[in-house]
């Protein structure tokens, strides 16, 4: 990613630096998908853990409107969540929890019992 740094100096001219931020590929976050019973708006609300912790974990919040092609977006903790979403209680609380198995990991597992085996560790809490 680049980002350009403009900064005004004292004698009032510019010093303009572009930075280049490399980035790697990171462990990906499960997203938790809400999507209506009964209706058809909104058509999915996505909820993924975010990475700061503010006495518990923080989460962002998608909600996907299908007639204006829209995403709003918001950011709360869990009691946030819950009150707007009394589910996700269950959802996160649920004993069998969703796992992410990465393709490396199912590649570089040699046979079907360990790739089995990895997969309960990771999936039991």
């Amino acid at each position: 990613m680049k980002v350009t740094e403009t900064t005004q100096n004292q004698d009032g001219s510019t010093t303009v630096r572009e930075v280049h931020i490399p980035f790697r590929k990171g462990i990906s976050q499960i997203s938790r998908t809400l999507v209506p019973e009964n209706s058809d708006e909104p058509i999915s609300v996505h909820i993924i853990e975010s990475g700061w912790k503010d006495n518990g974990p923080m989460y962002h919040i998608l909600v996907e409107y299908g007639d204006y092609m829209q995403t709003d977006y918001q950011f709360g903790n869990f009691q946030f969540i819950c009150e707007m979403f009394p589910e996700f209680r269950k959802i996160i609380e649920d004993t069998f929890v969703d796992v992410i198995i990465t393709s490396e990991e199912i590649h570089n597992t040699p046979n079907a019992g360990e790739l089995g085996a990895l997969v309960r560790k990771k999936s039991i809490r």
